[in-house]
């Protein structure tokens, strides 16, 4: 059983992905980017483009609409429900949402964000 603390932690990462995919000037560069590390000692075994901008893939975001739509069928969220904007998230870009740390925006917003964003 998912807590109501992941979900909003689940959400959270979606807004960061809305705020990273949206209107913006900037592509990504990398196009390919990889990196391997070993889970025991954190040691890097392989990287490509590690450190290269490069925003998420349609995949992405589809996994996180459909995180995002369980959450809402099993009651963990609601569309109209608020979620706060981090600092993060508002400095993520390219973004032209003009997101504010403090502010908060709709579930409904961030879904249809990353639907036609």
């Amino acid at each position: 059983m998912h807590s109501i603390g992941r979900w909003r932690g689940g959400l959270a990462i979606a807004l960061g992905l809305l705020a990273t995919t949206a209107l913006g000037s900037h592509p990504a560069f990398a196009g390919y980017a990889s990196v391997v590390v070993d889970a025991g000692t954190g040691e890097v075994l392989n990287e490509v483009n590690a450190d290269q901008e490069n925003h998420p893939a349609s995949l992405t975001k589809m996994m996180t609409l459909y995180l995002t739509f369980e959450a809402l069928q099993k009651g963990h969220l609601k569309w109209d429900q608020e979620l706060a904007v981090s600092k993060w998230a508002s400095e993520k870009s390219p973004t032209k949402l003009g997101l504010r740390p403090g502010s908060s925006v709709s579930v409904r917003d961030c879904v249809l964000g990353m639907i036609v964003l």
